[in-house]
């Protein structure tokens, strides 16, 4: 987010991937980003292993093969308009955890909106803190994020911060 705009969201449909997938590349659903490549998974069947998704977006693609993979599963997004769909649907889904939370650097704004609802400041944390927050989860061995630009933050507070950018060794 440059000077506290979140860009808007134009243009969204399927896009296919660019993976080069050694094996067969299963299809992800049209409001998805990318197809999934089975053969690039980081996890072995027997490990433990949490998939940390972040910005759902009423998108359970992703989160429904990392369920498929054996791990259990962190779902955040802080859309107030979209928070009692998102645990009503992962209520549904086995080892699925829903977070009303976001991604966020150290430094966020008050509140924001973007084509999905309002954000508020409240529930941002950091990747690190997410982490930090589920003491006796799996290990994060999976992090996607599709949050319409808060990315940018939370990468920026990585780069700076050595501490915090330990969350993602296991990854």
């Amino acid at each position: 987010w440059r000077n506290g705009t979140v860009p808007q969201l134009t243009g969204r449909g399927a896009r296919r991937s660019r993976v080069d997938c050694p094996g067969s590349l299963r299809a992800a659903a049209d409001q998805d980003s990318a197809s999934y490549c089975d053969a690039l998974w980081p996890v072995k069947a027997a490990e433990l292993c949490a998939a940390y998704v972040i910005g759902i977006g009423g998108e359970w693609t992703f989160t429904r093969y990392s369920l498929s993979k054996g791990c259990e599963v962190h779902a955040y997004d802080p859309t107030v308009q979209l928070r009692g769909s998102h645990r009503r649907s992962a209520s549904r889904m086995r080892k699925t955890h829903f977070h009303f939370a976001g991604l966020g650097g150290m430094t966020n704004i008050a509140s924001s909106s973007n084509s999905y609802g309002t954000i508020e400041d409240a529930r941002l944390m950091t990747l690190d803190q997410m982490v930090a927050s589920r003491p006796g989860a799996a290990p994060m061995r999976v992090l996607t994020i599709d949050c319409e630009g808060c990315e940018w933050a939370a990468i920026e507070h990585l780069a700076q911060n050595a501490t915090a950018a330990a969350a993602l060794r296991p990854v």
